[in-house]
């Protein structure tokens, strides 16, 4: 199999909603197999975005502990500095928020547009 395939599949049933016990051995035999090119899994991630996605489903999934090391390391890190730019971005959009509030501007959702 073509490592770049196996690891976007390896990607793909991580991140999906799939607890099947196939699925959970399908992930395992590739952390346990040849085809498991950590570099090209971060790689592949960090492109399309998903890295702490990637994290969330294998923790969901009780993989977490069967991953290199480096690479679970990798991971956490990744999805814990996502976590605090989310809690960021969150406070932010709250401040927005109330101050439209505060100048009486609501939010029209209908036509998805600000009104006064």
């Amino acid at each position: 199999m073509n490592h770049r395939i196996a690891a976007l599949e390896f990607i793909s049933q991580s991140i999906s909603p799939n607890y099947s016990p196939k699925t959970i051995e399908s992930l395992l035999s590739f952390i346990d197999s040849k085809w498991a090119h950590w570099e090209y899994v971060a790689f592949l991630a960090n492109t399309h975005l998903v890295t702490p996605a990637l994290w969330a489903g294998l923790n969901h999934k009780n993989l977490c502990n069967q991953l290199p090391k480096d690479f679970r390391t990798y991971l956490a890190e990744l999805h814990r500095q996502n976590t605090v730019r989310n809690s960021h971005l969150m406070r932010q959009l709250l401040e927005v928020l109330q101050k439209l509030n505060q100048n009486n501007i609501k939010w029209c959702s209908k036509s998805n547009a600000l009104s006064l």
